[in-house]
């Protein structure tokens, strides 16, 4: 009596261990073209494969500014066009689809060398008429990017880097950068 007891689970073991998609050793990148919004602006972007774990990515948005205000300085908000380009490297994407993990729109682990570009174009601002500066930036980035519903994704990570500021009729500055990025993406 314990005898098809023992064979029917040992089946239903195997069984649950069975995928429908066999994982595969050679996961690689795909091209994404999409629309992130985060905390701090909205960006556009673009992936494009450059091998089987490296991407070229560009995107364009629109970064949101703060400055706090003083005794007789009032605070002021603006968003400024940025362009920014650069690797990034998938490092774990075979690794999750060799563990059956979902790799759809690139969903893995990244580092990436990202450079910006500001314009020093205000779009709008509190109170009108803020001035912004240009800069570029560069920031060496760690982060994770995962899917949810194969539709949309979350990015999430941390850069340190250099950032270099300047103004018509000023003293352009470096400064150290740090960034934290979060992003939900469609």
């Amino acid at each position: 009596m314990q005898r098809p007891f023992f064979i029917v689970g040992l089946l239903l073991a195997l069984a649950s261990t069975i995928s429908g998609q066999a994982p595969t050793e050679n996961a690689t990148v795909t091209r994404q073209l999409g629309v992130q919004l985060g905390y701090l602006g909205t960006w556009a972007y673009g992936e494009w494969p450059l091998g089987n774990q490296l991407v070229a990515r560009a995107e364009a948005g629109l970064d949101l500014r703060m400055r706090e205000g003083g005794w007789t300085t009032p605070a002021a908000f603006r968003f400024t066009p940025v362009v920014t380009a650069g690797p990034r490297y998938y490092y774990n994407l075979v690794r999750r689809a060799r563990r059956g993990r979902d790799t759809y729109g690139n969903a893995a682990n990244f580092v990436a060398l990202p450079v910006s570009f500001e314009t020093g174009w205000v779009v709008w601002s509190v109170p009108e008429g803020a001035v912004a500066e240009r800069a570029m930036t560069v920031l060496p980035t760690w982060g994770l990017r995962h899917g949810i519903h194969r539709r949309y994704s979350v990015e999430a990570g941390l850069g340190l880097g250099y950032s270099h500021r300047w103004m018509p009729g000023t003293a352009a500055r470096g400064n150290l950068a740090i960034w934290v990025p979060f992003r939900i993406g469609f």
